[in-house]
């Protein structure tokens, strides 16, 4: 997912990033960095669907910072490692 789709968070210079963070979360239930995550996934579940990318291509092109920061997310929001996904959705 390009960085360009995902929401421009609005701001004002008399709020800070951590206020934004803070009331984005008490606002909408979630936290900008679990948005984003939770978009990352579905990302990444889309090319594991739909493409033949490494899982390595597919944590870089989702955004995620490593790797090990894609499994374990990944793990946590789908119920598995990415390999078993791409099995079960093909």
């Amino acid at each position: 997912m390009s960085r360009s789709r995902w929401p421009t968070w609005p701001r004002r210079r008399t709020c800070t990033r951590t206020t934004r963070c803070r009331c984005s979360g008490r606002t909408s239930g979630t936290t900008i960095l679990e948005y984003l995550t939770r978009c990352r996934v579905a990302e990444a579940q889309r090319l594991l669907a739909t493409t033949s990318m490494t899982t390595s291509e597919i944590a870089h092109a989702a955004g995620f910072g490593s790797q090990s920061s894609f499994y374990a997310h990944f793990a946590r929001a789908c119920g598995g490692p990415p390999g078993e996904y791409r099995a079960r959705s093909r």
